[in-house]
Formats: structure tokens, C-alpha cells, sequence
């Protein structure tokens, strides 16, 4: 009988396709990435701002919380605060659940970050 001979082109760590090859960076792309970041920072700060003012104001908001994927609120006066529309279509969340004055504006996982800078702006804890 002959002699068979098997391979196997298995995938494992430095023989991955060209496409999924670790990409090294230059001091030139770390430089224009982290410019583009800085670039994109007016949105966060137009997003935060309407964010607050969507709620009523400062003057309306309670306090700031969140949990994994939602930015928990509590206000003084519910009427104030926008319809699910301009939450979903103007400032980004997935949905809103209400809850007399308790809000939970549903972002995602990014929430963290966020519920941080709605804090700082609004000089809360």
C-alpha cells in the first residue's frame, strides 16, 4: 500500500489570513487618530448638553445613576422632559421606559462613559 499524507491548514496564532494581521501604528497614525478624538469631541459635548436640557434642565434633574446599559434619572417634574422621539431620533438611546418621575434611557454599554460626563457637567456625584 502507499503512503497517504495528510495537512491541515489550521489557523492559529501567526497564521492568520493577511486581513486579520496585527497592524502596527506609527507615532504619524497615533498622532492623526487621537486628533480625529479630539475632532469628534463637540459632539460628546452637544450630545451631553441635550441630554441634560431633554430632561428639563439642571434645575429639573434629581439625580444621575446607571446601570450596565441604562442612564437611570430621577426629575422633579416629568412633564418636562422630551418625548421618545427626541431621545431615540436626537440624542442616540435604543428606548426610554418611564415610570412616573423615573426614567431609564436605554444607550448600551457606552452608558458608563456617559452617565460620567452628564455627572461632570452637571457637578454631580
Amino acid at each position: 500500500m502507499g503512503h497517504i499524507e495528510i495537512q491541515f491548514n489550521i489557523k492559529t496564532p501567526g497564521r492568520e489570513d493577511s486581513k486579520d494581521a496585527l497592524k502596527l501604528y506609527t507615532k504619524i497614525d497615533y498622532i492623526t487618530q487621537k486628533e480625529a478624538a479630539v475632532a469628534d469631541e463637540p459632539v460628546h459635548k452637544a450630545q451631553i448638553q441635550g441630554i441634560i436640557d431633554a430632561l428639563g434642565g439642571k434645575e429639573n434633574i434629581n439625580y444621575i445613576t446607571n446601570c450596565a446599559t441604562r442612564l437611570r434619572v430621577e426629575v422633579k417634574d416629568e412633564s418636562q422632559v422630551e418625548g421618545d422621539e427626541k431621545w431615540v431620533n436626537d440624542l442616540d438611546a435604543k428606548g426610554v421606559v418611564r415610570s412616573g418621575k423615573s426614567l431609564q434611557i436605554i444607550y448600551g454599554a457606552h452608558v458608563i462613559t456617559l452617565a460620567a460626563q452628564v455627572k461632570d457637567a452637571l457637578d454631580m456625584e
